[in-house]
């Protein structure tokens, strides 16, 4: 079965100077996300090169409302990402801004916050995903990757199709 994502709004973002000017929050959160987007910057990361696409807080239909049931009982975000061939997310870890911003966390529970993402689109060669030290590759629509805060991570496509997962973020209540 392929999953339709052309209801979605695809917001165009890079990983340099994705914080808007005009909505910055002063968290410990955006303090992380913009210490990443300078070392980029330090090595002449081309910003062209981390295109990707985001769909904020859509709205989910039944084919997908199966993936957020395990976190019916926790505090949780999703969203989706998109990665068109011939893009990267370089290697990061996640601040969390916005889920840290919107639910109130502190620093310290901060440490508990947890990223799953779940595949939407089959796996095909020249997609690599890689989490800490583990590469991925090979997988089917519906398998899921999870990881702890600012675990490092990072995703490659140079296959010639989109790479597409919903991403949730959740921390225990």
């Amino acid at each position: 079965m392929k999953l339709d994502f052309s209801e979605y709004d695809w917001q165009e973002t890079y990983m340099i100077d994705e914080i808007p000017q005009n909505d910055v929050w002063n968290n410990f959160a955006t303090e992380k996300k913009l210490a990443l987007e300078e070392q980029y910057k330090q090595n002449n990361m081309p910003k062209v090169c981390s295109k990707h696409y985001m769909a904020l807080n859509p709205n989910i239909n039944n084919e997908f409302e199966k993936y957020l049931t395990p976190y019916k009982d926790k505090i949780h975000h999703c969203n989706f990402l998109k990665l068109t061939p011939g893009y990267n997310l370089w290697w990061h870890y996640d601040s969390y801004s916005t889920f840290v911003h919107y639910n109130n966390i502190t620093e310290e529970q901060a440490e508990n916050i947890h990223r799953t993402i779940v595949m939407l689109t089959p796996w095909t060669p020249g997609q690599v995903l890689q989490v800490s030290d583990n590469t991925i590759t090979k997988w089917n629509v519906g398998d899921t990757h999870q990881w702890n805060a600012y675990t490092w991570h990072g995703v490659g496509n140079f296959s010639f199709t989109d790479f597409v997962v919903i991403q949730i973020t959740w921390i225990d209540k």
